[in-house]
């Protein structure tokens, strides 16, 4: 691959299961914050596939987007490249497509790598196990560069990175810090990330990022999330509330079946085809009218009402119809 790196350029790389592009965006944001230009390649994209590819939060020029193509992930990142080079990154933080030992971002020598928390995606890729998917997963950590990596990994996963660390002769960074916020665990680690950089947030820095847990409406209030696997709708739905109503819809690829039985209790309004903004508009219609009607009874007590909240989970793919319909 004919590319253009700028000599000087420190790269992170992040890996993982989720938390990957919420931990990107901390990175990117505490760099920039502290006055380095950084460049930042994540995947997916939500509304527009420019997203994918910023220099200090802004977009890459859409025109300079390719083409579909076979391998469009592939000649997205000889375009990340060649744009960081030419904008002359100091840093640029970069997003793992699929596991990453075989992932095409995996040719860069960072400075730091990091792996989130892993969990079960893209089995028929990288194996049915976690440890079969933690190996993909540590094959981003590089001989005497440093790793960071979640504290709150599977035991299996943990194993892999610490073993794969030390036959590197890496040294692995683990905060202490847990949180029950998905987010605010993101967040910890991406700060030891930045810690170790020389690197503080600055308060505000981060924006808001698209379609993790974003409110779309008020009244009644509508929540998208772009949670699309067992461990991550789990994560979130810590945060809803158990009267609220969930509009849930996922690709066939998925987990289906694990993930439909975390909703047990909650009203489910269920999305067919996730791609259809029609069906889409329909289940959100349908939600809106169960807002506020009664969901339990019993004798002696009194009748309980549904919370004026809707919770959009899934898929990136839903998330992104809805936040379309109310112009997020």
């Amino acid at each position: 691959m004919e590319k253009k790196i700028k000599q000087n350029t420190r790269w992170v790389h992040i890996a993982g299961t989720n938390g990957k592009g919420t931990t990107c965006n901390y990175i990117a944001a505490g760099l920039t914050g502290a006055g380095y230009k950084t460049g930042l390649f994540t995947s997916p994209h939500v509304l527009c596939v420019t997203e994918r590819i910023s220099v200090d939060g802004e977009p890459i020029p859409k025109e300079r987007i390719p083409d579909l193509c076979e391998k469009w992930f592939q000649a997205l990142w000889k375009v990340a490249l060649d744009y960081f080079a030419e904008c002359e990154v100091d840093y640029a933080v970069i997003e793992t497509g699929i596991g990453g030992l075989l992932d095409c971002t995996n040719e860069i020598n960072p400075i730091l790598s990091v792996i989130t928390k892993i969990g079960y995606d893209h089995m028929d890729i990288l194996g049915s196990t976690i440890t079969e998917i933690a190996r993909h997963k540590a094959g981003i950590i590089k001989a005497r560069v440093p790793i960071v990596t979640d504290p709150t990994q599977f035991p299996e996963a943990m194993k892999v990175i610490r073993e794969t660390a030390e036959s590197k002769d890496s040294a692995l960074y683990i905060p202490s810090e847990i949180s029950d916020n998905i987010f605010e665990q993101n967040k910890i680690v991406a700060c030891e990330a930045l810690r170790i950089l020389g690197v503080d947030i600055p308060a505000g820095a981060v924006p808001p990022l698209l379609a993790r847990m974003q409110k779309v409406h008020d009244n009644p209030t509508i929540i998208v999330d772009g949670a699309h696997n067992y461990d991550a709708i789990k994560a979130v739905l810590t945060m809803i509330p158990p009267q609220a109503t969930v509009v849930f819809g996922m690709l066939p690829t998925k987990d289906y079946d694990s993930c439909i039985k975390l909703l047990d209790g909650y009203e489910v309004v269920l999305v067919n085809d996730v791609n259809c903004i029609d069906e889409v508009e329909s289940a959100l219609e349908t939600a809106q009218k169960l807002v506020g009607t009664p969901y339990m009874a019993s004798a002696g007590a009194d009748t309980i009402y549904r919370v004026p909240t809707i919770f959009v989970c899934g898929s990136l793919y839903l998330a992104a119809n809805v936040m379309k319909l109310f112009n997020s």
